[in-house]
């Protein structure tokens, strides 16, 4: 069954990063037919030709390495692909030959289509879909030590709401960590259950955020914990005496988690002997609108800052492909469906926004082009924007093999 599941896992992801790319280069390619551009080639993937077939003036290919993509056209090189040379191509049909407003809007088309693709996945997501919740409800074990704190079975956990660089988050209490050797410091407790099957209040399910953070990292996190360690926070909770009791009596209880562990395998936080229940529920009309544009703009955010950290903090928060096929089928697997589409929506809009970027050859570079030629009047030399094409995309290979190497080395890592 497990190796059954890798394979739809496999079979998941390039699906959808083919769905990715396809809609990328559609953009481009809708677009270029629209102000009769020719096309010589509307290639999904890169490398070595799996399939090819010519339908008018166009070759459609699909190749074998499913990482990217291209559409081929007239304009983008002083020459043409050797099966065109002696086609008569009138040059009002190039690249050159269209006016720059128009050569924009190619340029840019594939961002705009992956944008609205991610909408387009977070509104089925939230609309067509089962939505799963975590209610703070809690079953408490007949030996979880806050039964001796007068915790009751069916009591609830009360949030406590802050903001924290940019981001609206939940905590389950603040308190102090203090280490056995070492200065005592602040944090909030949260809660990340490491699946939807296993929502209990113990090890990894439990973050502690320092509060001395300023910037929102994986390092804002502590994760070093010792043998001795133990933290104690304070932590709302909610009593309802029976079913019609609308109000409830908020109380207030300060609880003290130690390490479990061992030297050789690590330590994390113990158990207080309860776990939250889930519930599933659906979105109406106007919710599924505002769960989406919640998803949207905070995806936009997410992706931005991300691509920030690559210039700050270098590839410590950035996944190659690897990274995302673990992610992806961990998420589905762990999360369910309504979760894996949403990621492959914050993929999708990640994918828009990197190609934003000014860098060649990506579609920020082709942007940036048509910006500095509108402005000094001038076409810049094809011989220069080849050379910078050919040397950025070198540069990217480089970039994607190091994200390989970071994501392969941190899986062994993870087995080992």
């Amino acid at each position: 069954m497990e190796f059954l599941f890798s394979i739809l896992n496999i079979v998941l992801f390039l699906v959808m990063l083919g769905v990715l790319v396809t809609i990328h280069e559609l953009g481009h390619f809708l677009v270029a037919k629209m102000f009769k551009v020719y096309v010589f080639e509307f290639a999904v993937g890169f490398g070595p030709k799996v399939f090819r077939k010519k339908k008018g003036e166009t070759y459609y290919s699909l190749r074998a390495l499913p990482l990217g993509g291209f559409v081929s056209m007239l304009g983008e090189e002083d020459t043409v692909p050797e099966e065109f040379s002696d086609v008569e191509i009138d040059k009002s049909r190039s690249l050159v030959g269209i006016n720059r407003g128009k050569r924009a809007l190619i340029m840019s088309a594939g961002i705009i289509m992956n944008l609205v693709l991610g909408y387009g996945i977070f509104l089925f997501s939230n609309g067509a879909l089962k939505q799963t919740g975590i209610s703070v409800k809690m079953n408490l074990e007949a030996t979880s030590p806050l039964r001796a704190l007068g915790v009751q079975d069916g009591d609830y956990f009360d949030f406590e709401d802050f903001t924290l660089d940019g981001y609206n988050l939940q905590s389950f209490g603040d308190g102090v960590y203090q280490p056995a050797s070492g200065a005592d410091f602040a944090v909030y407790v949260l809660f990340s259950p490491i699946s939807m099957n296993n929502l209990s209040f113990e090890g990894k399910a439990i973050q502690l955020l320092r509060k001395d953070t300023t910037t929102l990292t994986n390092d804002s996190f502590y994760t070093d914990f010792k043998s001795g360690d133990k933290v104690t926070f304070t932590a709302n909770f909610i009593h309802y005496a029976d079913a019609d009791d609308k109000v409830g009596n908020p109380y207030s209880r300060d609880i003290t988690l130690g390490t479990v562990g061992n030297t050789a395998e690590g330590y994390k936080l113990g158990s207080l002997g309860f776990a939250f229940t889930k519930f599933t529920y659906r979105n109406n009309f106007v919710e599924t609108f505002q769960k989406s544009n919640r998803n949207f703009v905070s995806s936009v955010t997410a992706v931005s800052r991300g691509i920030k950290s690559l210039f700050t903090t270098g590839l410590q928060n950035v996944s190659g492909p690897v990274g995302i096929f673990n992610m992806s089928a961990s998420t589905l697997q762990n999360q369910g469906l309504a979760s894996f589409l949403f990621l492959w929506g914050l993929i999708s809009i990640n994918l828009a926004l990197f190609n934003l970027l000014p860098f060649p050859p990506l579609d920020g570079w082709h942007l940036l082009v048509v910006v500095v030629e509108s402005i000094t009047r001038q076409e810049i030399s094809p011989k220069f924007k080849n050379v910078a094409s050919l040397v950025g995309a070198l540069l990217l290979i480089l970039l994607t093999v190091a994200i390989l190497a970071k994501d392969i080395i941190a899986i062994f890592g993870v087995l080992l």
